[in-house]
């Protein structure tokens, strides 16, 4: 087969461009699915480049529960395009790359070059046209954590980790019920006094004998700018993960008109949150404020999810669902040049896994 691909550029998607050029590409055994080889693929252990799996290893199917990798299939150097999510994530696949897409006509599956005019017409509004799937809640084995996660999460969001550890909570009988749990969950070696001075705007708790458990974790005199949610963490089991989430969120989260924000001037923890609320089967949404009265800029996260992201304190009950939010929309698909490209299958039946941003994707026909 011949494939009309045109030379990369900021603009050159694929409804659009100029200057293309032709190339012959042979449709080997395993076609219709490809990453370049350094992609990151999703497994229960966490990610791993696509280069280094082998057939039998086990990835994350679309339903967030592990599924084998049942053949891989390399297919040269090809053109490659990046596929861009309205919701910030992004990938970059061959052309042929396959996908599971929804519009208004139903769910079908189309090559990436198959995906034509990424909008229609509603009213007299453009909305963007396909959707693909959001992953289930993401199956990681349970963990032994050396702090628990709701206590972590808490001091990730009001902590101070410099010479001392200590949790600021606010004022009010609403937010007794977080004192609460942060003392229920507390393992029996913490010592957990509260230090709150005479004219202080908020309640403050000291968190004896966690030095050494941060200092291992790395984020030992880390202030807020910098502080960052441990791999080990991240890729713990459901129960847990949730449970650091709500700590985070009832700590530093807010709720407007229902809308449920993670808030940080952490560049790397507000990127880690999305990563969290999406292996949940959320969509995290990053969001940047440059701030204009000198202060630090805000990297803030929209927390989309299907159960409540919040634990205790007035905002848990301010929360609502956001189901029409939980679709992720393609947003653009632009040519990048060229990559190797390897191809793989797994054993699913929906023949779907997770890649890159918790992006749900289809495997290769096998021909």
């Amino acid at each position: 087969m011949t494939l009309t691909v045109r030379a990369a550029g900021p603009d050159d998607h694929l409804a659009g461009g100029s200057g293309p050029i032709k190339v012959p590409i042979m449709r080997p055994r395993g076609s219709g699915n490809g990453h370049p080889l350094d992609t990151g693929i999703l497994t229960p252990g966490g990610w791993i480049a696509l280069g280094k799996l082998s057939v039998g290893d086990e990835v994350v199917g679309s339903d967030g529960v592990p599924v084998s990798v049942a053949g891989i299939f390399d297919r040269g150097v090809l053109p490659v395009h990046r596929v861009s999510l309205a919701d910030g994530a992004s990938v970059v696949v061959d052309s042929e790359h396959l996908w599971s897409v929804t519009d208004h006509h139903g769910t079908s599956v189309r090559e990436t070059s198959d995906l034509g005019q990424l909008t229609r017409t509603v009213g007299k509004q453009q909305v963007l046209r396909w959707s693909i799937p959001t992953v289930g809640a993401v199956v990681h084995p349970s963990q032994v954590l050396p702090l628990e996660p709701y206590i972590l999460g808490c001091l990730l969001a009001n902590g101070y980790f410099g010479d001392h550890t200590q949790l600021t909570v606010a004022f009010g009988p609403e937010w007794q019920p977080l004192v609460d749990e942060v003392y229920r969950v507390a393992p029996p070696w913490m010592q957990i006094v509260e230090v709150t001075s005479r004219g202080s705007t908020a309640r403050q708790f000291s968190l004896h004998h966690c030095q050494p458990i941060l200092r291992g974790l790395g984020l030992e005199d880390h202030r807020s700018p910098v502080k960052f949610i441990p791999e080990r963490y991240l890729r713990a089991s459901i129960e847990q993960r949730r449970a650091l989430l709500a700590g985070l969120m009832d700590c530093d989260g807010g709720c407007h008109k229902g809308m449920a924000w993670y808030y940080s001037t952490s560049a790397q923890l507000a990127a880690e949150v999305v990563d969290l609320v999406n292996g949940l089967g959320g969509v995290g949404v990053p969001v940047v404020q440059q701030r204009s009265d000198g202060k630090p800029t805000e990297f803030n996260v929209k927390v989309y999810m299907e159960a409540n992201p919040f634990r205790y304190g007035p905002k848990a009950g301010r929360w609502a669902p956001a189901q029409r939010y939980l679709k992720r929309r393609i947003r653009s698909v632009v040519a990048v040049g060229f990559a190797e490209v390897r191809c793989i299958t797994v054993d699913a039946v929906d023949q779907l896994y997770v890649t890159e941003g918790h992006i749900v994707t289809h495997n290769g026909r096998t021909l």
